[in-house]
């Protein structure tokens, strides 16, 4: 199937000029989400289509549900951000990024009609601000995983005939585990699954460059920016050395490696806002600091 008759499809059938006029109008949309006719009318065209093997205006339907997946966890974490539930917003971010990682083989929002390329350009800036450094990496065995159209056995040399990613009826092919084993649980820096953040009773996470920004954003589709860099608190030991050359201290080791990590940072960010701030959002804040109370959301 042609990525031209998708495209074909999303911008031009009749059939879905309700949900395009709908999802195209994402920017009036500050904390609302997309409505239940957006969802009705995509379901009934789906349901139709596939009835009548039509399987390119089903794949169109499921491009159009996913990008109200989209702009709705867009908007959602936007509207978590402003009420502190950064761990629930953080959680909607990746979604997003889930969700544009599906959507790219099949519809490419290259205008950014839908608002699709300012969340993909956005949400790693807003992930960025996080402090959010350690993630918990569960490694497992699997045992027994299933195709998620037909339901049946996926093995290395003989399984079905659905390709991962694809679209069938209207739903994309995915291997679901059916049964596996826990081998281990890893700290890593970067993880697959940017949901499992490491909670404690002794981790209290600095929301205030989030905050910040947040504060100074009237809608979620506002362009911004931010440039961010380290000022030392101490001296450099050897000033206009390369951080990749060799130490001059004569340890053989990298100078980033070696007598630069004795040196202390603080990490400062420069933002950009396109639009005018609310007047009473200081234009600059030095050690901005903002902590809320969390228990382990993931649990």
């Amino acid at each position: 199937m042609s990525d031209f008759i998708i495209d074909y499809l999303v911008w031009g059938a009749e059939v879905f000029s309700v949900p395009r006029n709908l999802a195209q109008s994402y920017s009036d949309r500050v904390t609302q989400l997309l409505p239940p006719e957006y969802w009705d009318i995509i379901k009934s065209v789906k349901t139709k289509a596939v009835a009548e093997c039509d399987q390119a205006t089903a794949k169109a339907a499921w491009c159009f549900e996913t990008i109200g997946r989209i702009q709705d966890h867009f908007i959602k974490a936007f509207s978590l951000m402003k009420n502190d539930q950064f761990y629930n917003a953080w959680r909607n971010l990746e979604r997003c990024e889930i969700e544009i990682g599906f959507l790219d083989p099949h519809f490419q929002d290259s205008g950014n009609q839908f608002g699709i390329e300012h969340i993909r350009n956005h949400v790693p800036k807003f992930q960025a601000l996080f402090p959010y450094k350690l993630f918990l990496s569960p490694a497992f065995i699997v045992r027994e995983s299933r195709c998620s159209i037909c339901k049946q056995p996926f093995r290395l040399r003989k399984g079905c005939d659905h390709k991962v990613g694809e679209i069938y009826n209207g739903e994309i092919c995915l291997r679901e585990i059916t049964k596996a084993e826990l081998l281990e649980v890893s700290l890593v820096e970067n993880p697959v699954q940017k949901y499992s953040v490491l909670f404690g009773p002794d981790i209290k996470y600095n929301y205030g460059v989030v905050k910040y920004v947040i504060q100074g954003l009237r809608s979620p589709w506002q362009k911004w920016d931010y440039r961010r860099y380290e000022i030392p608190l101490e001296k450099e030991p050897f000033p206009g050395t390369k951080r990749n050359g060799p130490c001059p201290c004569g340890s053989g080791w990298e100078y980033k490696e070696c007598c630069l990590r004795k040196v202390k940072f603080r990490v400062h960010f420069e933002v950009f806002f396109e639009e005018p701030t609310p007047e009473d959002l200081p234009s600059f804040i030095e050690d901005v600091k903002y902590f809320v109370d969390e228990n382990t959301p993931w649990l």
